[in-house]
């Protein structure tokens, strides 16, 4: 081969590597090689602004909501003003504020749809995100398309995102996570309650025998059942703790005005706390839904454990009962405190039940129907099956 040839060879090679390196910067959308590209806030101003949202508006191929702040809470005006979660509300918007992006995309709009970033309103995947404070004015709005890379839960993900309007996208770096259905802004924690609170459930089901679930203390692990049919055998412990403890940690799936659902013949369940709490709920089904409402009450003097507190009665009865007039004991004086310790538990026990009335009242709660069969169950499946003669099986 001739030098000639050579020369003409190498620069032919020296070209196409040119042309291709020009046009994978122009598909990206600028003039210049990705590295070149620093890192930078997508929201620079969200940070000192954050105080300032009154208003998100969530915008989806399947549905577009807002979440509002009235008087100091946040609050969900696609479900009658339910309270949203005050923990997703600051996790966008924090999340929001530190968005980096990190990486210059393609500005073409032909290329948008392979990345999920055509906008809800053209038919679009993207989910569109926008912060207004109470004037209406935007603070920060962005499309969210498909996720490069995915984090867990608190960790960071990468998102390819664009403004609204401008057809340059991005890879961000965030903690953001993607809620674009209503329910997922739902303050979905109703009943406060823990496994070690719960001290006995009675739940009674239309046209069948009720029953009850019991332990005498919280340092009791396993329920045992009230009043065993003669000649049967309850099943074993994890069997009835799991209807016991169905309410420990129950979260909705959704929300609606009591009065939109029918509450007819519906399984009725009663569960107390160590401290005297009663909580009475009816759960009813209604299509393939599980829906439950509920009032809490202060159970009677009666049904409450001395586990509940720290100060038994036991103080108030072995304290020696002076003569009126007479000088003020060391056990006089440990007797008052007791009632004043009691009083002060008795006005916490009052102020969690309002809390909780306040929470619920006047709202049905759709639960998961897993969770709906545990605390539905009928006496005969707590049981052990009948053996040919009539007895439990062994």
């Amino acid at each position: 081969m001739s030098g000639l040839s050579r020369r003409t060879l190498s620069l032919l090679g020296v070209t196409v590597l040119a042309a291709a390196l020009a046009i994978y910067a122009l598909q990206s959308g600028n003039g210049r090689l990705e590295d070149e590209f620093e890192p930078r806030l997508m929201f620079p101003e969200l940070a000192t602004r954050g105080d300032d949202v009154a208003r998100i508006v969530v915008s989806a191929n399947k549905d577009q909501f807002e979440i509002e702040r009235r008087d100091g809470a946040w609050l969900l005006p696609a479900r009658d003003g339910f309270p949203a979660s005050p923990n997703v509300v600051r996790n966008t918007i924090l999340s929001l504020s530190r968005m980096q992006l990190v990486e210059r995309k393609t500005a073409l709009a032909e290329r948008h749809q392979t990345i999920g970033l055509v906008a809800p309103a053209a038919g679009g995947d993207a989910v569109e995100i926008a912060l207004q404070d109470e004037a209406g004015s935007v603070l920060a709005a962005l499309l969210v398309g498909n996720v490069e890379r995915g984090g867990g839960s608190g960790q960071d993900s990468t998102y390819f995102v664009r403004y609204p309007g401008d057809d340059q996208t991005w890879l961000a770096r965030t903690t953001l996570q993607v809620e674009d259905d209503v329910v997922d802004w739902l303050d979905r924690n109703i009943v406060s309650i823990t496994r070690d609170e719960i001290q006995s459930v009675r739940i009674s089901l239309p046209n069948a025998q009720p029953y009850r679930l019991e332990r005498p203390s919280f340092d009791v692990t396993d329920f045992s059942l009230a009043e065993i049919p003669e000649g049967r055998t309850p099943m074993p412990a994890f069997t009835l703790n799991a209807t016991a403890f169905a309410l420990a940690g129950l979260s909705i799936t959704d929300v609606k005005k009591v009065a939109d659902i029918e509450f007819s013949d519906p399984v009725k369940v009663s569960c107390r706390t160590f401290d005297g709490v009663l909580i009475d709920i009816e759960l009813v089904k209604s299509g393939e839904d599980r829906w439950m409402r509920l009032t809490a009450t202060e159970a009677g003097a009666d049904q409450v454990s001395d586990q509940g507190s720290e100060l038994t009665a036991d103080i108030e009865e072995s304290a020696p009962q002076e003569p009126i007039g007479s000088e003020t004991s060391d056990d006089e004086s440990a007797t008052e405190d007791a009632v004043l310790a009691s009083a002060n538990e008795d006005a916490g026990l009052s102020a969690r039940i309002a809390a909780l009335n306040q929470r619920v009242s006047g709202w049905a709660f759709q639960i998961p129907a897993f969770k709906y069969d545990q605390l539905a169950k009928p006496l005969e499946d707590l049981l052990e099956p009948l053996d040919e003669t009539g007895g439990s099986a062994p």
